[in-house]
């Protein structure tokens, strides 16, 4: 997949249209823990996670980011 830019907009959700680097941490970690694999048309926004996943964390090190 290429690379996701941080100006894509998020595609479904309470934060749809907003782009990917506006959505909160805690959205995309719960996205990278409960959605993963359900919505296989989502697989951007999970390139965009694992590709920032290290800016993600520093954000909000409270959250588990593991696979």
């Amino acid at each position: 997949m290429s690379r996701v830019p941080d100006s894509d907009k998020m595609p479904f959700g309470k934060h749809c249209g907003v782009a990917l680097d506006k959505v909160p941490v805690s959205y995309l970690n719960w996205y990278f823990h409960e959605q993963r694999g359900r919505l296989p048309h989502m697989d951007m926004v999970m390139a965009y996670i694992q590709r920032n996943k290290g800016a993600l964390k520093q954000e909000d090190d409270d959250l588990i980011w593991d696979d």
